[in-house]
């Protein structure tokens, strides 16, 4: 993907500094030699400044990236291609596309996986485990609760949730929620997804305060998971970072929400495991 011939690879100056920065972007957005990513109004110069605002946009631009392809490429296996393989967005398979529709147009190119396929992933999970609970979206309040949560672990894995340790509360669009249910609650899940062996990097604080990414990630790695178990092999989904802190809209459509970059430990966390990753 990286033309090496085209980096410095020990810049002695800020324009070769600079230059680096603008093929960091240029890769980034380009939708047929990089990642399609939206990196608006981001610039090499900005890098080589080292603004810590766009710094952390394209890395959490690239962690979206990771856990959307890694999920395309779990579902639909890439044609064979192992987990380490790298699907553009245009080429990742769409991960709620049933059966029928993959078969009524056989040669058509998989559509990308978006944040609303995650979430209509969620919901019917809930909903055929036998749950009413539904969200309208990872910034729904009744996230705060940790109930949605929950029994979406209990739709991968019920043998994962101890019933009779959940607080059972409701939220209350007037009054809330219980504080010290929902933390309760907020910090069983997180255990309780751990023991299914997903990679969480979210705290109990970021349930209960109900941050639309961190939930967002939580979710696409509990997705991840089930796909693995349906398919009956392992899949390293440790490898489905949970740094990736969401972001409402496709790849190519910018919107607040994808600009707003994930915390500074976040980021670390998941460039140093991915730095740490063995490369095929």
């Amino acid at each position: 993907l990286v033309h090496w011939g085209r980096v410095s690879s020990r810049p002695r100056t800020v324009y070769e500094t600079a230059e680096n920065g603008n093929y960091t972007v240029e890769l980034g957005k380009s939708p047929t030699e990089g990642f399609g990513l939206s990196l608006v109004g981001i610039q090499g110069k900005d890098l080589a400044d080292g603004n810590r605002k766009y710094i952390l946009a394209v890395i959490w631009q690239l962690m979206r990236f990771h856990i959307l392809n890694f999920i395309s490429l779990t579902i639909s296996g890439a044609g064979g291609a192992g987990a380490s393989a790298v699907l553009s967005p245009a080429g990742a398979a769409v991960a709620s596309m049933p059966a029928s529709a993959r078969m009524a147009s056989p040669g058509a190119a998989p559509k990308a996986i978006t944040e609303d396929d995650v979430l209509a992933w969620a919901n019917k999970a809930v909903g055929n485990a036998g749950s009413k609970r539904k969200i309208e979206s990872f910034r729904d309040r009744t996230l705060k609760t940790g109930m949605f949560l929950l029994d979406l672990v209990a739709s991968v894995e019920p043998r994962s949730v101890d019933k009779s340790l959940v607080q059972e509360v409701e939220y209350d669009l007037i009054h809330g929620a219980d504080d010290e249910k929902c933390q309760l609650n907020a910090k069983y899940v997180i255990s309780c997804a751990r023991k299914l062996g997903c990679a969480i990097f979210l705290l109990w604080e970021d349930v209960v305060e109900v941050k639309q990414k961190m939930i967002f990630t939580f979710i696409a790695t509990l997705m991840a998971k089930q796909v693995e178990y349906n398919k009956g092999r392992h899949v390293h989904v440790g490898q489905v970072v949970g740094a990736l802190e969401g972001g409402m809209g496709s790849p190519s459509t910018p919107g607040p929400a994808m600009l707003s970059p994930p915390s500074p430990a976040t980021a670390a966390a998941w460039f140093a495991r991915m730095s740490a990753a063995p490369h095929s």
